[in-house]
């Protein structure tokens, strides 16, 4: 029962609507909390309490992920998106990093702010060397589920810099203060063998670091699993989030049962399957459809044998 409360279908039908999903969380609570205090299940008292955490839990993190959907790549992220991916035709299906693009200028100053307050004197200088090339700069791009597992903000020290520059910038520009997002590759359970191949499971052991704005990792929490596209600068090993497309929360956890949503009790009948021949219609194309949708779904009985024979 534990696992009531973790189905991922609630979260596709709400989508972003924050009340009704907070509708489909309370009818499970108060479920529970019914059981509960009826004392209906009483060997069951355990997975209630945890079930019922989970909707403390779902009541928390959902906001929080949809807000921040809309939030991602981020400003540094873009701003690296446009510097070092300039020229690519690349073909996603989602990509929400065009929403906010810079233009070069302004994508080289925020750029060059982060990299000077936050990474080191070497790679942010070898960095600008990069951003200066003419031709593209060799990218290697992953998509793929990344799970969160540590997150750092922004030290004291870097949000005094961070202000310092912004006040120097007044209104021109707005420099959001970055700390650092730590990812390792994961698999998502979704009812298939996703066995991992040998040469994959050192890769999937290693941890990914990537920059990202405060107001992004606030909204973020250690567990939760990212789908997203990492890229990766070849020539430095620097890393940038091309886009996100899902956030699954903590306590996401897959249902074998769900497998089963669109199954269907079989109807006894002893019409012939369909075969090759029965879509050979010579006149009427049609003349034959709703015979054939009626076998296919299974509503056909053995009464209607007769009519079809």
């Amino acid at each position: 029962m534990a696992d009531m409360a973790s189905s991922e279908n609630l979260a596709q039908i709400a989508g972003v609507d924050i009340a009704k999903y907070e509708t489909g969380v309370n009818v499970v609570s108060n479920f529970l909390k019914y059981v509960d205090r009826h004392d209906v299940c009483p060997e069951y008292s355990t997975d209630i309490h945890e079930a019922l955490a989970i909707c403390h839990q779902a009541f928390e993190e959902m906001p929080s992920i949809c807000d921040t959907i809309g939030k991602f790549p981020g400003d540094f992220s873009d701003a690296a998106c446009t510097l070092f991916c300039k020229g690519r035709k690349e073909d996603f299906e989602f990509d929400n990093s065009a929403k906010n693009s810079f233009d070069e200028q302004t994508a080289r100053t925020i750029f060059g702010i982060h990299a000077a307050l936050i990474l080191d004197q070497e790679r942010s200088r070898h960095l600008g060397k990069l951003m200066g090339e003419k031709e593209p700069v060799p990218i290697k791009t992953v998509d793929q589920t990344y799970e969160i597992v540590k997150i750092e903000l922004p030290s004291e020290k870097h949000l005094a810099y961070y202000k310092q520059v912004n006040q120097h910038l007044k209104k021109d520009l707005h420099i959001r203060p970055c700390g650092y997002l730590s990812v390792r590759p994961t698999f998502v359970r979704d009812g298939y063998d996703r066995r991992m191949p040998e040469k994959a499971k050192q890769r999937f052991s290693e941890v990914d670091v990537v920059l990202v704005e405060k107001d992004i990792l606030q909204s973020l929490k250690v567990g939760m699993k990212l789908d997203m596209l990492l890229c990766t600068v070849i020539d430095e090993g620097f890393k940038f989030i091309k886009y996100v497309s899902r956030i699954r929360p903590t306590f996401y956890t897959f249902l074998p049962q769900e497998l089963m949503q669109h199954f269907r009790e079989p109807v006894k009948t002893n019409h012939p399957a369909p075969n090759v021949d029965d879509f050979i219609v010579d006149e009427d194309p049609d003349a034959h459809q709703d015979i054939l949708d009626s076998i296919l779904i299974g509503e056909m009985s053995v009464e209607d044998e007769s009519a079809v024979s």
